[in-house]
């Protein structure tokens, strides 16, 4: 089984070099998982702040990636005990 530590830092390292080159509504993807990985730890800051991040980049363009969007809160939600709401 892999480290979920590990893949994390991944995910943050590959962002960090996207940024560089990369506008945000390109880096969506993955920030959006990378919310989820945040959430599943119980790292509710850091996953409020890239959700944060990515509802600046939302709208009709965006639209693909709401499925996404939604599964993230949905992770956000349950992190913070709102399973109920995480339902939703």
């Amino acid at each position: 089984r892999g480290d979920f530590l590990d893949v994390v830092s991944s995910i943050e390292q590959a962002l960090a070099a996207l940024s560089a080159e990369t506008s945000l509504p390109w880096q969506l993807p993955g920030r959006l998982l990378l919310a989820r990985a945040y959430a599943a730890l119980g790292l509710r800051g850091p996953a409020e702040r890239v959700l944060n991040d990515a509802a600046e980049h939302s709208g009709p363009s965006m639209a693909l990636h709401e499925p996404q969007r939604l599964i993230s809160k949905s992770w956000y939600a349950a992190a913070k005990g709102m399973e109920r709401r995480a339902v939703e």
